[in-house]
């Protein structure tokens, strides 16, 4: 076997190489495929067809390994008589001297400078490059080719075979059907280049390059496509509002569009339409206006709409019809449900000057008596909690009419000067508070007090349509009865607020006035005084003292029926009058001179089921006595009847007498206001006392009551003494 002229690792194209790249620019078609079910079908398609051409480039590169093992001679270029061999990497090229279409001999710098022979035969396809030393060598090689080619074709002339084997050793291979065994496969042309990178041609490395970033981010846009797809369908299998805002979440897509479009309003709109409200569907009309969906929930909005002003109109002083109709207007053009309740700011300004004008131009400074402060009976607070009272009859009153979803009331913030200019529809109710019909002086307690008149103006506006207004004048003096004692500032104050309550309840919601909160008698005109006589107590029920001053609780369905009251303590019957009453508690205070045991009040939050509880009282006084009588229990319900939230039920036995004795827990702290019972002929030991803490909320509301005593922790054996002391007997006439 003749030696080699020249060795080389220059490549070629192999057969394994197309195979591979053609695997992997045809996933550049996957660049041209969107998101629709058929285009997915033409992805997966393209994918097979990829991975099959991937698999037969990765097997020809094993195969051509397993060849390159098998040739007869080791890679190089082998130049004979006839033709030229290149064999490199598993395979043979074969150029016969017949096709050389040119040639052409030249120098080269070597890699140390030395100046080398180059020559250079162009066959079709590729162009063979053999360097040897010197010009010299290359015209000798050139000349030998020429001579051992005459040669050769002499020999095959005149038949002499040994010659022709001499000078062409695999001749007979050649043409003897023995090629592929000698040398296999044979690859007879190709493009043939200039050595690039990884042993590859620079075109193909090219090439390879820009299909590999193509491939690459076909490969991501496709997966991506066949996840969306995946994703899509999950989603419509839910078909619900929340499943296609998640799918939304995911990185944009052809689906998008109809996702956005067609799929999340109408399952938006059939979720708003299932739950039948309308907050639900004026989300899809304030998200989705512009498609099919959002004009569908725009409609049914308007329906409800319609259906709502009908209602409120029925029930409207037909005055008020006009501005009425613009806060509907109102409402669905901006589709809301906002309504603003809004107070005038508060007169305690006003009453600071009617404080002076009680002392300047009256003068009763001048009297050995008390100039009674009406201001503290306006303070924020207080009059936070009677505005908040007003609302919460609005608020029932509208829930009774319209759906919350509808008309939406809540309190605004307070305003000066006129009610107009609002951003919002609003209620807006201003007070003015004046003197009117001199004044009460109370020499017995030492207490002067101005008569106030209350005149209320209540408005409806609406932002650019019409306004409806009505004035209510209040003069409580007609209902006040100053024989009764207490704030009469704060009484006067509740009195006018509660007709404005039921003058609004009345205006707006006719068909469903709530009852009154506060019993209201005109006072009956003053007579001649009548000789002294000896009183007949009628009622009779229990208290508790809950201040050492001599402030004492009770139930303020005794003290509303009752007058004259008279509490038996251990210093003996004194008389007591009344503080303030909490109708809606059924909570009322009194006070008597003198310095008392009085017991502690724990806030009932923490109280549980089956607490161990007591009850301290003089039930039926004319058939048990007026003895102290004390029973035990449990708490058997954490809500009073009709779920009522300010309640606990409990077992401790209780008659007619107990209302207003205290419900004790184990330590002897006060956890709640005895104040009725279930007929017995109906449930057997079913009882109802006011939890403690609304106790403490009322009694926050009395500024001269200043201190009570600290809640107890623990067993105190003092208690035992304490509780007989601080628990009294109270008797009354009947009014």
């Amino acid at each position: 076997m003749p030696k080699p002229l020249w060795t080389s690792l220059a490549p070629a194209q192999e057969r394994w190489v197309a195979f591979l790249w053609g695997g992997i620019c045809s996933l550049l078609v996957l660049a041209l495929i969107t998101g629709t079910r058929r285009q997915e079908i033409w992805w997966m398609a393209a994918w097979v067809a990829a991975t099959t051409s991937l698999g037969w480039g990765i097997f020809g590169r094993s195969r051509a390994q397993k060849m390159k093992s098998a040739l007869p001679f080791p890679d190089g270029i082998y130049v004979f008589a006839t033709d030229v061999i290149i064999a490199e990497d598993g395979r043979c090229l074969l150029h016969p001297f017949d096709t050389l279409t040119h040639a052409k001999m030249g120098s080269v710098t070597g890699a140390s400078g030395i100046q080398q022979a180059q020559i250079k035969w162009q066959f079709p396809g590729e162009t063979v490059s053999l360097i040897v030393a010197s010009q010299q060598i290359a015209q000798r090689l050139l000349g030998q080719i020429q001579i051992a080619h005459d040669r050769l074709a002499e020999a095959m002339s005149v038949g002499d075979s040994e010659t022709v084997l001499a000078l062409d050793p695999l001749y007979g291979a050649r043409h003897g059907g023995a090629w592929e065994q000698v040398c296999p496969p044979v690859v007879v042309s190709g493009a043939r280049g200039a050595s690039g990178w990884f042993g590859l041609p620079v075109p193909v490395v090219r090439s390879g390059l820009i299909a590999g970033v193509v491939a690459g981010v076909a490969i991501w846009f496709g997966s991506n496509q066949v996840r969306d797809g995946i994703a899509f369908r999950l989603a419509l299998s839910t078909n619900t509002p929340g499943a296609w805002r998640q799918f939304l979440k995911r990185p944009d897509s052809t689906y998008h569009t109809d996702v956005k479009r067609r799929r999340l309003p109408a399952a938006a709109l059939r979720a708003a339409q299932k739950d039948g409200g309308a907050e639900a569907l004026r989300q899809v009309a304030n998200e989705f206006g512009n498609s099919q969906a959002g004009a569908e929930a725009a409609a049914a909005l308007e329906r409800i709409y319609d259906d709502s002003e009908t209602n409120s109109l029925a029930e409207m002083d037909p005055q008020a019809h006009p501005a009425v109709k613009g806060f509907f207007r109102w409402l669905r053009e901006h589709r809301t449900a906002d309504l603003e309740v809004r107070f005038g700011e508060s007169s305690q300004a006003l009453l600071t000057t009617i404080d002076e004008y009680l002392k300047d131009r009256l003068r009763l400074d001048r009297l050995p008596i008390e100039i009674a402060q009406s201001a503290a009976s306006f303070s924020p607070a207080v009059v936070n909690r009677r505005e908040d009272a007003v609302v919460s009859v609005l608020r029932e009153g509208l829930r009774n009419v319209v759906s919350s979803e509808v008309v939406s009331l809540a309190k605004g913030r307070a305003f000066s000067g006129s009610p107009r200019g609002f951003d919002k529809p609003a209620l807006t109710i201003q007070a003015t508070v004046e003197p009117v019909n001199g004044v009460i002086a109370d020499t017995a307690r030492e207490r002067a007090y101005l008569m106030l008149g209350f005149n209320f103006h209540v408005e409806i506006t609406t932002p650019g349509g019409p306004a409806w207004s009505f004035d209510l004048p209040v003069n409580p003096a007609e209902f006040l009865d100053a024989s009764q004692g207490g704030s009469l500032y704060d009484r006067m104050a509740d009195i006018a607020y509660q007709e404005l309550h039921q003058k609004i309840a009345e205006t707006f919601f006719r068909h469903h006035v709530p009852q009154r909160t506060i019993k209201l008698t005109r006072t009956r005109p003053a007579s001649a005084p009548a000789s002294p006589r000896t009183p007949r107590f009628s009622l009779s029920a229990t208290g508790f003292f809950i201040s050492s001053q001599g402030y004492l609780v009770t139930a303020a369905h005794f003290t509303n029926r009752a007058r004259n009251i008279q509490v038996t303590t251990e210093f003996g019957r004194l008389a007591a009058r009344l503080v303030r009453e909490d109708r809606a508690n059924d909570l009322a205070l009194l006070k008597v001179e003198g310095s008392f045991k009085a017991l502690p009040i724990r806030p009932s939050e923490t109280a549980k089921l089956l607490d161990k509880v007591a009850t301290y009282g003089f039930p039926q006084i004319d058939i048990q006595g007026r003895e102290l009588k004390a029973n035990e229990g449990t708490i058997s319900g954490l809500k009073g009847a009709k779920d009522d939230a300010s309640m606990f039920q409990f077992s401790s036995p209780v008659q007619h007498g107990n209302s207003g004795g205290p419900l004790l827990d184990e330590s002897g702290n006060v956890i709640g206001v005895v104040v009725g019972m279930l007929d017995p002929s109906a449930a057997q030991n079913v009882n109802y006392a006011v939890k403690s803490t609304e106790l403490l909320k009322f009694l926050a509301t009395i500024p001269e009551l200043t201190t009570l005593p600290p809640v107890l922790t623990g067993s105190s054996p003092e208690m035992r003494e304490i509780i007989p002391k601080a628990t009294v007997l109270l008797e009354a006439e009947e009014n």
